[in-house]
């Protein structure tokens, strides 16, 4: 199956989980809450800055753990225990999509779909400064 893009409707009840974006998740998750009359979606919010803006709007707010170098394979393992263990839908990553996406059928086997902006070779380029310079 292939990467769930934004705007695909999903009609189960289900947690919504953004982790490590930018600043205007905070918006997202305020139309989200606005918009969810029936209560449908359960809205996780993660990341490293204790003062993320993001947590505010969030049913449920974690801070990011740090791994040794930056380690993708760490985090995306953690990311795959986080979806496990809270149920998780829809998984929204902001940090290290192309790793997720590398994975994407783990994710799928849980039953999370993971929202992707682009392909695992797009996102691979935007994540690599060089390489994206290079092309």
């Amino acid at each position: 199956m292939a990467p769930l893009y934004l705007g695909a409707v999903v009609s189960a009840p289900h947690g919504v989980w953004f982790n490590r974006n930018f600043s205007h998740i905070r918006a997202a998750l305020d139309l989200i809450h606005t918009a969810d009359f029936e209560n449908r979606y359960t809205l996780l919010c993660s990341h490293p800055n204790p003062q993320f803006a993001g947590f505010f709007a969030a049913h449920e707010a974690f801070l990011e753990p740090s791994f040794p170098n930056n380690s993708q394979p760490s985090h995306v393992d953690r990311c795959f225990e986080q979806c496990r263990e809270c149920s998780v839908a829809l998984f929204y990553p902001g940090h290290a999509q192309a790793a997720i996406l590398t994975r994407l059928s783990e994710f799928e086997a849980i039953g999370a779909c993971v929202i992707a902006v682009s392909s695992v070779d797009a996102l691979t380029c935007l994540e690599d400064k060089a390489l994206f310079c290079a092309d």
